[in-house]
C-alpha cells in the first residue's frame, strides 16, 4: 500500500516543504464509512495502573491504547 506513497523531503527546524506536507495531507480522501456498524477496537498498547502486590479487593483496571475501525 505504501509503494505508492510519495516521499517528500522535510525539515521541520528550517519549516522546508512542512506547506508540501499539508498540501498532500488536505487531499487525501476521506474513505466510506459505515456508521451503523460495531465498532471494532485494535489494542496496539496496555498499561496496568494497578500497584504490584495489591489485594485482589483493591484493583482498579488498566489503560488500552489503538485504534476504533
Amino acid at each position: 500500500m505504501a509503494e505508492h506513497a510519495p516521499v517528500i523531503p522535510v525539515s521541520a527546524q528550517v519549516g522546508y516543504n512542512i506547506d508540501a506536507v499539508i498540501d498532500y495531507l488536505a487531499r487525501v480522501p476521506i474513505p466510506d464509512r459505515n456508521l451503523n456498524a460495531n465498532p471494532f477496537m485494535i489494542i496496539i498498547r496496555s498499561f496496568d495502573i494497578n500497584h504490584p502486590g495489591e489485594e485482589a479487593d483493591q484493583i482498579k483496571g488498566g489503560v488500552a491504547g489503538g485504534t476504533i475501525l
